[in-house]
């Protein structure tokens, strides 16, 4: 499972950005669907954001990635 926030910056769609409040329903739909079982769990779960340097450097927000994080951890203990 691949999380990423995208957004056009500067004309381009880009992502490794934080996620917006919006944007969590989208996740926990996708949670619900494979605590139902109908999805399967997966093996694998890459969440992007951030980055080394250019425009991404701006974007590397402990705050936000801590916060993140503590709400996929629910998120994903619930699904094991």
């Amino acid at each position: 499972m691949y999380i990423t926030e995208s957004k056009t910056r500067e004309g381009v769609l880009t992502d490794h950005f934080e996620r917006g409040d919006a944007n969590w329903g989208v996740f926990h739909g996708a949670f619900d669907q494979i605590h139902t079982g109908c999805w399967r769990k997966p093996e694998i779960m890459a969440v992007k954001y951030g980055g080394i340097g250019g425009i991404f450097a701006q974007y590397d927000e402990y705050p936000a990635l801590k916060e993140h994080t503590l709400i996929l951890c629910e998120m994903i203990a619930v699904t094991i």
